[in-house]
């Protein structure tokens, strides 16, 4: 072996033996990140070979000690090792078993070095671990019974899965598309049954509801509009929609009624990051689905990474489909809502593209997934520039308000919107900016006057 050793996430180099209960950490931790590793005694971890005297009663208790120390148990093998003329203790190992401990505790390997875990962490492993078999959209919701799922939701599916005829239903009653679809497990309700159809979900799922906000600028100092969405996932997704259409720019041109119209960012890719943040969440984990709206972007995050095995670079090219809540994808298929073959994401890209936009940027913080849309640059209209402007479907509302009545006041454009007052005065700062409003005398006597 010419090359110099060195500690990496995978091997641990220790002095002698001396050091055996810290090697046996290093084991549980390495195994916990990488099911395998290696431990060398006689090397320092600057890689400075020293060697040892090695018996076969060495052997035996290094053997021992780590049988003794780690649960599960794990049959390393353990030999005697030349090294550049010196000898040396080399320790393999690998474990399917996770999370070991050493010494009654749980370990990480972060680099080079053994970080102790919580105990929340330690749960979050053993849940990884028995996804298949803890999944959230399986698991039963105590408190609910068949009157909490909406009629009205479980119409809506039919009637949506008959338009896509991926499933064959009919005018049934709740009961039989629930077991259907698997959303009822030993006559209980299951947690996917109160995301999909629930009356009040969030009164037994608190963690669903969507919160949207539109931010004034870039940062989150100060927002225009603020708006948390519950309900069936029918009925959030129109919401969220909805909120998105009143906060984005829309081109328009302006002669009282709008005549054309094309959204800044298109609404399709927008729908498919927000089904994909409802569909792929983390629902263990108690956060919530964030969309947030500012000046230059679009931001739409969910708890909960990427499934693992699956790389953000991946998701620019053709990958299978890999499921969190398989119960509740499968149920969107049958809507007509996804495909099955894990192309949403890549639509979205094409989509993008072929309207010449900037690409969405995605990442992984915080245990969020976020994805993220540059806002097109707003062209600044002036008094003399055409009466085509970008606008938002909420400035449109305020326009068409002003259009009925030009003498109309900030509060009473409120009150008809039912938004508030401060929010309208933002807006009509912004149809100034646009030149699409001028106001024509005092604020209190004046009116205002629609160009174009």
């Amino acid at each position: 072996m010419g090359a110099m050793l060195k500690e990496t996430e995978t091997i641990e180099l220790k002095k002698s033996t001396s050091e055996l209960k810290e090697a046996i950490i290093s084991i549980a931790a390495i195994l916990n990140k990488h099911n395998a590793g290696e431990i060398y005694f006689g090397i320092r971890n600057n890689g400075e070979i020293t060697g040892q005297d090695i018996t076969e009663n060495t052997i035996r208790e290094v053997s021992k000690a780590i049988a003794d120390y780690i649960e599960p148990r794990i049959y390393p093998k353990v030999t005697k090792v030349n090294i550049s003329g010196r000898f040396c203790l080399h320790v393999e190992f690998q474990g399917e078993e996770t999370p070991y401990y050493a010494f009654g505790r749980a370990y990480m390997r972060v680099g080079d070095e053994d970080r102790q875990l919580s105990a929340k962490e330690v749960e979050n492993m053993i849940i990884r671990k028995n996804r298949h078999h803890l999944r959230w959209d399986n698991r039963i919701c105590k408190e609910a019974r068949i009157r909490n799922i909406s009629d009205k939701a479980v119409s809506k599916f039919i009637e949506l899965a008959q338009k896509s005829k991926r499933i064959s239903v009919k005018n049934e009653n709740k009961q039989l598309i629930l077991k259907k679809l698997g959303f009822v497990l030993d006559d209980k309700i299951t947690n996917a049954a109160v995301l999909m159809f629930g009356k009040n979900p969030d009164l037994f799922l608190p963690n669903i509801i969507v919160k949207c906000a539109r931010f004034k600028g870039i940062t989150k100092g100060e927002f225009i509009d603020m708006k948390d969405f519950s309900g069936d996932i029918f009925a959030i997704l129109e919401n969220i929609i909805n909120f998105l259409k009143e906060h984005i720019n829309l081109n328009a041109r302006i002669e009282g009624l709008l005549r054309e119209e094309e959204w800044e960012l298109p609404l399709e890719a927008l729908r498919e990051a927000v089904l994909n943040a409802l569909m792929h969440r983390d629902y263990t984990d108690s956060g919530f689905v964030y969309v947030m709206i500012y000046d230059d972007r679009v931001t739409i995050s969910n708890p909960g990474s990427l499934y693992p095995g699956l790389k953000i670079k991946d998701l620019f090219h053709e990958h299978e489909s890999k499921l969190r809540n398989p119960l509740v994808a499968k149920a969107l298929y049958y809507a007509g809502y996804v495909d099955a073959w894990g192309r949403g994401i890549l639509d979205m890209i094409n989509l993008l593209k072929s309207k010449k936009l900037p690409l969405p940027y995605f990442e992984e913080t915080g245990g969020y997934f976020r994805v993220c849309f540059k806002r097109p640059a707003t062209p600044q209209a002036t008094p003399q520039a055409t009466p085509q402007a970008s606008l938002t479907k909420l400035e449109l509302k305020v326009v068409n308000e002003i259009v009925k009545d030009n003498t109309i006041s900030r509060k009473e454009i409120a009150a008809k919107l039912g938004i508030r007052a401060d929010t309208v005065k933002e807006y009509l700062d912004k149809l100034k900016q646009k030149g699409i409003l001028r106001r024509i005398g005092t604020t209190s006597k004046g009116h205002w006057e629609v160009k174009g």
